[in-house]
């Protein structure tokens, strides 16, 4: 170096650009390099370029002058290359990149090209190169990077070649900017109208200039060198592959470490709480209650009892058992993908010989008689909930992972998975209902919003790009390979791919097992949409993701037959309101960068919110209701979210569900554990931190810099959790996680005041002082998980089923309560009228028939309705006519009465289940009784 103060000349490698920029202070998630080989080659359909620079040979004929000259566009950054500078043109150039797009490139609180751009946003060209001539900050990283290029560094005057800039103005007009001119630095080029803006720099570039970059195609621009010489960005790049490699492979086995140990820890519990490893196998068919055997029947049916795969699948398809005597689509119905794919599964590994039982016979006492019980996955109970249970340790993986994702700082994904198994009987009841639907989904669930949060943070990535174009385009490019100079904003374009793939498949695999799904995903959609209406969430980032989610929505519907009740769900709704708001916004402002010209922020918040509700309203109360006959599957949802604020709303299937404990209000003993456990008290302080820089965004003038948007969407999303668990307590497996997923960011040094954060053992102080608080309350809760111990039993239900499978007839039909019947379909198969799931207009109807067994009712009535539906059989359990212990208003006469008019039926006193047991004839004939199980033959 010729002197300390020197400023070497830069080579033309996008790499070294790369690094360079990322020293001095760029995201480098919001800018890249990229290297263009021939004018040949069409770049114009890439619409994120900010500007294009060009090396051609300077003759130095023009010389250098330090007398700027006024501006054309005085909104324009500019800088003189003073003679102190005379080698510094390709930083120069590269600062007249960034400096006019600073409302896109990203620049990180405090470094050095913030500090610069913001002490010289007032200053003149020549000012501007005096303080960067000083900026000591800036020289040290551009000698470090001009040390690291393939050729011998070059002093002043020896350099021979010059860098320009060509920038598109807010205005859009064509800039030259050069800062050794004599004149003025810009030079106008003129408007950018149809034209692209590749193609209008070739067509004013020189000719010379031209022919220059042409000889570079296959040399990069760089010096031949021996193969045997490594240069020292190349050892940089090694390094920094193999450590990126190491550190994501070791993240992996932390996580899959994670999982096994949730997964052991979720199966111990099981089986204390069941003894599910010496039960028969119709103990453990009757241990799924309620939903759960009507699911695991399913599976049951195709892996099991179907003589292949594809007759189990069509029976399924057209099954008149469930609801007979009427023939349904089963997968229309339900949510059943998760049977279907572990049937399959199971048929093949058990083909294969991969699948082994031992089976020994157990005593069960002198009452009892001894069954013959199998351990091993050749055993369908145990290959079920095994799957289940596998599901859901990756499930405790995959928080690991996004918590130390979202923190970057593997700190935070341990103080995530601390947190969750802390709260581990507040989070999560699949150790005791393992094949509930939120078993199989939630895992999806977690993941998508990982992907979710992943692609906010991809701001430019996604710029300018529809996503439904980039699928199709994809799908017809999918032959051509990828060549090893390919330019980069094509492997962009095939990022952009990988994040529609991700997003639809994760959204796909959460809402096909579990019909609350479209719920959850609603309100995703509403707390991105907040963040869109005021204009925190870029256009074509909330457009990206509604694209996404509409193929998601497509695709799952035809998975599942039409299902209506997912057509017209507040999902599908919400979705296509967006979806309409943001077309408008598009036809009638171009695009999303006009709003930053609009004089007021609310006026854009209240058109949005006006054309939200408009499209809402048109496409709920309009739309939907011309398009389907009957929209009102999810009425009983509406009505129970109407009854929590009405204290005068009641009808007969908001009290079915509302008098059940898990569907009350949260109740004052799990907000307790959670806060002993440290749980509320600390999210919520990284709660009110995002809020505070939440609002403050929502003012800041520059648009999306330094805005953490991923980070304002989890606090909105957070609240919506919170609201729908404090509204159902059976919904808080939504919140809980989510609270233990914000812990980790914690672990996130860009929350947190500098002063802190360059302490170096701050972080793992507070690190240790989390984990200690936690776990005080925390190893208590784990040791009374653990002491839970139990064994499931219920003879009665097994002599009955026993004595269904020896007495009737494969094609009767049985009418009971929705519990009942589920385990009765699954362990006999015989048809049944009523179950568990009750998400249907229909099933609704009938229950309420069902049930009237419990009601005023003449029994000669409850005798038509059975009738009506060719019932073989009523099974009576005589414990539902004797309830005594449940709420006001909520015993089935109260019950039955809200919507009863006739009122010589409201004054009986007798209820018709009284009447059955006392006279059944000439309705009804009892032909077995045991315990409080009996069924009575209808006549």
């Amino acid at each position: 170096m010729s002197s300390s103060n020197s400023w070497h000349a830069l080579e033309s490698d996008p790499d070294l650009w790369r690094v360079y920029m990322e020293k001095l202070g760029v995201d480098i998630n919001s800018l890249d390099f990229i290297e263009i080989y021939s004018l040949d080659e069409d770049y114009s359909f890439n619409e994120t370029i900010y500007s294009y620079i060009f090396l051609y040979p300077d003759s130095g004929l023009s010389s250098i002058s330090n007398v700027s000259q006024p501006l054309i566009d005085e909104k324009l950054w500019t800088i003189k290359q003073i003679d102190e500078l005379d080698c510094c043109c390709c930083l120069i150039a590269l600062l007249h990149a960034i400096g006019n797009n600073l409302d896109k490139v990203i620049l990180k609180p405090n470094s050095p090209l913030a500090e610069f751009f913001e002490k010289t946003k007032t200053m003149t060209a020549d000012e501007r190169a005096l303080v960067l001539l000083n900026d000591k900050k800036i020289h040290q990283a551009h000698e470090e990077i001009a040390a690291q290029g393939q050729t011998q560094m070059v002093d002043s005057g020896k350099v021979g070649y010059h860098y320009i800039a060509y920038i598109v103005s807010n205005s859009n007009k064509l800039y030259e900017l050069n800062g050794s001119k004599k004149g003025p630095q810009a030079k106008f080029i003129g408007e950018l109208n149809n034209e692209s803006f590749f193609s209008r720099v070739t067509q004013e570039m020189p000719k010379d200039r031209q022919s220059t970059i042409r000889y570079r195609q296959g040399t990069k621009n760089k010096q031949q060198i021996p193969s045997s010489r490594e240069t020292k960005i190349e050892k940089n790049e090694n390094y920094s592959q193999l450590y990126s490699l190491a550190y994501v492979l070791v993240l992996l086995i932390i996580a899959l470490i994670i999982s096994y140990l949730h997964f052991s820890y979720i199966y111990e519990l099981f089986e204390n709480d069941k003894h599910f490893s010496h039960l028969s196998t119709l103990e453990r068919e009757l241990s799924f209650r309620t939903e759960m055997g009507l699911y695991y029947s399913y599976f049951k049916q195709i892996a099991i009892e179907s003589s292949s795969f594809i007759q189990g699948f069509l029976s399924i398809i057209s099954d008149n058992r469930t609801e007979a005597p009427t023939t349904i689509n089963v997968l229309e119905r339900f949510n059943l993908y998760p049977e279907v794919l572990l049937s399959l599964i199971y048929r093949i590994m058990n083909s294969q010989g991969i699948l082994t039982e031992i089976c020994y016979r157990v005593d069960r006492g002198e009452t009892m008689s001894s069954v013959l019980s199998c351990e091993g996955h050749k055993e369908p109970t145990y290959f079920y909930v095994t799957s289940v249970f596998i599901l859901n340790g990756f499930l405790l993986g995959i928080l690991f992972l996004f918590g130390t994702y979202l923190s970057k700082s593997i700190l935070g994904g341990i103080i995530t998975t601390f947190a969750y198994i802390f709260n581990h009987g507040e989070a999560t009841r699949v150790m005791w209902t393992p094949p509930l639907r939120e078993s199989f989904s939630f895992p999806f669930h977690v993941l998508q919003l990982f992907v979710i949060t992943y692609i906010l943070q991809q701001q430019q990535t996604l710029t300018n790009i529809d996503a439904m174009k980039s699928f199709i385009g994809y799908i017809k490019k999918h032959d051509q390979s990828i060549h090893v100079d390919i330019p980069q904003n094509l492997i962009s374009h095939r990022h952009k791919i990988k994040l529609v793939l991700m997003l639809i498949g994760s959204t796909i695999l959460y809402m096909l097992p579990w019909q609350f799904a479209q719920f959850t995903l609603a309100t995703q959609l509403l707390s991105l949409g907040l963040l869109y209406i005021v204009n925190l969430l870029p256009f074509h980032q909330f457009f990206f993701i509604l694209c996404a989610q509409i193929l998601s929505l497509i695709i799952s519907a035809m998975l599942m037959f039409g299902n209506r009740m997912l057509l017209t769900s507040l999902f599908s709704i919400t979705l296509f309101s967006f979806y309409f708001v943001c077309i408008l916004d598009k036809f009638f402002l171009n695009s999303s960068s006009s709003f930053q010209s609009y004089r007021l922020l609310i006026i854009i918040i209240i058109r949005r919110m006006i054309l939200f509700l408009f499209s809402f309203i048109l496409i709920k109360f309009v739309i939907i209701n011309f398009l389907f006959s009957s929209t009102d599957d999810d009425a009983h949802i509406w009505d129970i979210l109407k009854s929590k604020f009405s204290s005068t709303f009641r009808t007969f299937d908001t009290q079915l569900y509302t008098c059940a404990k898990e569907f009350d209000f949260i109740d004052m003993e799990t907000i307790t554990n959670l806060c002993r456990t440290g749980l509320i008290p600390l999210s919520m302080i990284i709660i009110c931190r995002l809020i505070y820089d939440f609002i403050i965004d929502i003012f800041r003038k520059d648009n999306y810099q330094y805005k953490q948007i991923w980070n304002y969407y989890h606090i909105i999303q957070t609240g919506a959790y919170i609201f729908i668990g404090l509204l159902i307590m059976r919904l808080k497996l939504f919140p809980v996680p989510q609270l233990c997923l914000l812990m980790s960011l914690f672990m996130n040094e860009q929350l947190w005041p500098r002063k802190f954060i360059v302490w170096k053992k701050f972080k793992f102080i507070v690190f240790l002082l989390i984990l200690i608080g936690m776990s005080i309350q925390g190893r208590k809760n784990i040791k009374e998980q653990l002491k839970i111990k139990g064994e499931y039993s219920n003879y009665p239900m097994e002599k009955m089923i026993e004595w269904i499978n020896l007495n009737t007839q494969n094609e009767s039909i049985f009418a009971g309560t929705m519990p009942t019947m589920a385990n009765l379909k699954l362990s006999t198969g015989r048809r049944i009228i009523v179950h568990p799931h009750y998400e249907h207009r229909k099933i609704r109807h009938r229950v309420k028939l069902v049930y009237r067994m419990f009601s005023r009712n003449s029994l000669r009535y409850i005798h038509s309705i059975l009738k009506q539906y060719q019932v073989n059989y009523y099974v009576y359990e005589s414990h539902w006519c004797t309830i005594t212990n449940r709420p006001k208003g909520c015993s089935f006469p109260e019950m039955y009465d809200i919507d009863e008019q006739d009122q010589k039926i409201l004054t009986r006193t007798t209820l018709a289940c009284h009447t059955l047991e006392s006279h059944p004839q000439p309705y009804f004939k009892k032909i077995f009784n045991y315990d409080y199980l009996s069924i009575y033959e209808v006549l």
